[in-house]
């Protein structure tokens, strides 16, 4: 079960009343929205509708909220729509703002403005914004391509490009390298580029469309 004490109440009262997206759905899609998400909040990886067991499917989630399918049908479709519930390619069913707390609750640990869990201050860990697990070598390798990116905008989408790049190329050290050099030389030419009055591409972008080889 997650610690409670370091994932607190999913639903933030603020946030709740005026985000247009929630505010936009009927009240059985808010109603499911609201459930899941206090579920979510006790999974093994804060905000996805996954445990040890299994992955939770659309047919497993009338069991979680005490409905029937074609009950939850049409709520959860103006979820998915809304993208107050997104899918990742695992097919994991997760709330991209849960995701998206953890890791500002995360940082903030890492730097000790909120003390926070001793082991999360090692900053070991991100999770992306499809609710992806970045640890262990690949998670420094990242953190190190971030840094010499520098251009701190859309990190936990960056967060899957590197992801996709490695399932489907498995960085090893030379093609590290590249990239690594490839980010050096992007960011050594940003400046001219705004100067110029042309848009940075974002990480993202760089990532998918293997920049480092131009």
């Amino acid at each position: 079960m997650a610690n409670r004490r370091r994932n607190p109440h999913p639903i933030e009262n603020k946030w709740w009343v005026s985000d247009t997206e929630v505010r936009s759905c009927s009240l059985e899609a808010q109603g499911l929205l609201a459930t899941l998400m206090c579920f979510m909040a006790d999974t093994p990886v804060y905000g996805t509708l996954i445990t040890k067991a299994k992955i939770y499917t659309l047919e497993d989630i009338p069991a979680l909220v005490g409905k029937t399918l074609e009950e939850i049908k049409g709520p959860f479709e103006e979820l998915r729509r809304s993208q107050l519930i997104m899918v990742n390619e695992h097919h994991v069913f997760y709330s991209p703002k849960m995701v998206h707390d953890l890791n500002v609750r995360m940082r903030r640990s890492a730097s000790g403005k909120q003390g926070g869990n001793p082991v999360l201050r090692d900053d070991t860990v991100y999770y992306s914004k499809k609710g992806r697990k970045l640890d262990g070598v690949q998670f420094k390798a990242f953190k190190e391509f971030w840094r010499v990116f520098a251009y701190p905008h859309g990190k936990a989408d960056a967060a899957d490009a590197w992801l996709d790049l490695h399932e489907k190329y498995n960085i090893d050290e030379k093609l590290y390298k590249e990239i690594i050099k490839g980010a050096q030389r992007e960011a050594e030419k940003r400046n001219a580029l705004i100067d110029s009055g042309r848009t940075p591409i974002m990480s993202q972008g760089w990532l998918n469309g293997r920049r480092w080889e131009v």
